[in-house]
């Protein structure tokens, strides 16, 4: 009997790990994409339904980044799913976020590609919808959201399996 519950005790241990190692991954995502954002919207204005890049050299910059980002949210998907389908959170709650949040920075970065006159050093932006919200919206954009229900659900784990302090990141 103290074997088993030792085994139980090791497993939880374990799935605490797990949890904290692919929590930290995540927001650590999350913050890069974040940063991107703060620092795309210092070197823009909106005017109406027109986006104005005011630096557009160092936008080009902080989009490279933001592909980083997205190719990070992209690995997370595809590494960690396959480790946690049995393990600290639920793997469909993350994959539907973790997809959600890929899928709305890939379609930003797919307005980026589609821009013209990209060699201007102020460039006017408009009927760029996923760009305006990205920078501008009022409410967090749908990939917060979806971070949101990630940290909920760490959370929810964090306490299925013991303290939260086991949850530092």
């Amino acid at each position: 009997m103290l074997r088993q519950f030792e085994a139980l005790k090791d497993l939880a241990e374990s799935r605490r790990i797990d949890l904290r190692n692919v929590r930290s991954q995540v927001i650590h995502a999350m913050h890069a994409i974040q940063s991107v954002r703060r620092l795309l919207r210092v070197h823009s204005t909106k005017e109406g339904e027109t986006v104005r890049i005011l630096n557009a050299s160092r936008w080009f910059e902080l989009i490279e980044k933001l592909n980083e980002s997205q190719l990070e949210i992209e690995r997370l998907r595809r590494v960690h799913l396959l480790q946690i389908a049995s393990g600290p959170v639920d793997a469909k709650v993350l994959g539907a976020n973790l997809k959600q949040i890929d899928d709305y920075i890939r379609a930003l970065l797919r307005e980026f590609e589609a821009l013209d006159g990209l060699d201007e050093p102020i460039l006017n932006l408009a009927g760029s919808p996923k760009v305006s919200e990205f920078l501008f919206a009022e409410l967090p954009p749908k990939y917060v959201q979806a971070f949101s229900a990630i940290e909920a659900s760490f959370v929810e784990e964090a306490m299925r399996l013991g303290p939260l302090n086991t949850l530092k990141s």
